[in-house]
C-alpha cells in the first residue's frame, strides 16, 4: 500500500485545482470567443448597410 502523507494530499488537490482552473478558463475562452464572433458579425453587417445606403 503507497502511504500517503500530506505533501501528496496536497499535490493530488493542486492537480485537481489545476485542472479545474483549466476547463473554466477554456470555457471562458470558448465564450469569449462566441461574443467577439458575435460582434464582429454584427460590425460587419453594419459595415455592410453602411456601404449599400451610401449608394
Amino acid at each position: 500500500p503507497i502511504m500517503t502523507n500530506s505533501t501528496n494530499v496536497d499535490h493530488e488537490l493542486a492537480i485537481r485545482i489545476g485542472e479545474l482552473h483549466m476547463n473554466t478558463k477554456r470555457k471562458c475562452t470558448t465564450e469569449l470567443e462566441n461574443q467577439m464572433v458575435a460582434i464582429r458579425a454584427k460590425e460587419k453587417r453594419k459595415d455592410e448597410e453602411g456601404k449599400t445606403s451610401m449608394h
